[in-house]
This record gives C-alpha cells, sequence and structure tokens, in this order.
C-alpha cells in the first residue's frame, strides 16, 4: 500500500507545469527520445539527491531554503530558462547545455521544500515510499509526451510557449518573493 500511494504522489506532485515538463514535451515534439530519456534521468537523480540529503542529514536544516539568497538565485534561473526557452523555441530546439535541468531541479527551492513534506511522509514509509514517488513522476513524464505528442503541431507550440512564459513569471514571482522578505 506504501508503494501504490507513494506512485500516486508521485504522479500529482509532477502535473504542475514547470521547467522539468516544458523541457521534456518540447524534447518529445522535436522526437530526440534520446534527450528525452537524459532529461528524465537528470530530473529523477537531482530528485533522489535532494530527498536522500534530506532524508539522511537536513531535515533539521529545512529553514536554509527559504532563504533569500536561495529564492533569488532560484527565480533569476528560471527567468533566464523561460526566455532561453522562448527564444530558442523559434528554432524548433531547447537550450543544450549538458545536465542543466539537473542543476535546475538541484538548486530550486521550490523543490527542495516541496521534497521536503514527501520526505517527511516517508519516514513511516521508508525508503520504499521514496523510490515509489521517483516512479510516479517517472510515470507522469511518460504519460505527459505520450499524450503530448497525440495534439496537433499547432496546440503543441502553445502549450509549450505558454509553459515558457510561466516558467519566466514563476522567476519573476520568486525573485519577488525573495526581495519582500529582507
Amino acid at each position: 500500500m506504501v508503494l501504490l500511494t507513494a506512485i500516486g504522489l508521485g504522479i500529482l506532485i509532477s502535473i504542475p507545469p514547470g521547467p522539468a515538463s516544458s523541457l521534456l514535451m518540447a524534447a518529445a515534439r522535436n522526437g530526440e527520445r534520446s534527450r528525452w530519456f537524459k532529461l528524465l534521468a537528470q530530473v529523477l537523480a537531482a530528485d533522489l539527491i535532494i530527498m536522500s540529503l534530506q532524508r539522511t542529514i537536513l531535515l533539521p536544516f529545512a529553514h536554509f531554503f527559504e532563504t533569500f539568497l536561495m529564492k533569488a538565485a532560484a527565480g533569476i534561473f528560471l527567468m533566464a530558462l523561460g526566455i532561453l526557452s522562448f527564444k530558442a523555441h523559434r528554432k524548433a530546439h531547447v537550450p543544450r547545455r549538458s545536465g542543466s535541468l539537473f542543476w535546475l531541479t538541484l538548486f530550486n527551492p521550490a523543490v527542495w521544500c516541496g521534497m521536503m513534506l514527501i520526505v517527511s511522509w516517508s519516514l513511516s514509509g521508508g525508503w520504499t515510499f521514496l523510490l515509489g514517488f521517483q516512479l510516479g513522476t517517472a510515470l507522469w513524464y511518460v504519460i505527459l509526451a505520450v499524450l503530448f505528442m497525440k495534439l496537433s503541431l499547432k496546440v503543441q507550440n502553445r502549450i509549450l510557449l505558454s509553459s515558457f512564459v510561466f516558467i519566466t513569471i514563476l522567476g519573476l514571482a520568486t525573485v519577488a518573493q525573495a526581495f519582500t522578505r529582507i
């Protein structure tokens, strides 16, 4: 039962649009299957590192990820990703820096805060819960890629452009929130 609950949570928490889903959709749209798998591996690896660190040593220091510096840096990074992705979209590709989604996920305070909740739930379910959560996340991105590819190219482009704008606005809001809490 723990495993099924964790898989369900992994799916539900991965549904909101963000950098990972946008880049994975773009890679799927461009038919870049190997790139899609690399991006998925980057997200899952960063999530697993975050959850492992939190579970073993960082649980008492969760407040750090709400600090001004972390929020401002994450917001600027999100804005840059959104703007660069929006510009690159016209050329039918997304930014190609190796490991960029790994680092974006690893240094995203929203991921750290969200994972802190997942880790706190996992304390009774152990590593089975955390691995089930990872499986649910991967399952959501597979479903997303399959469903996304069934849409017309025009609809795919609108969804991608909207997600890049959303990421840019999310970055701007994160920076603004960091400065309002000084």
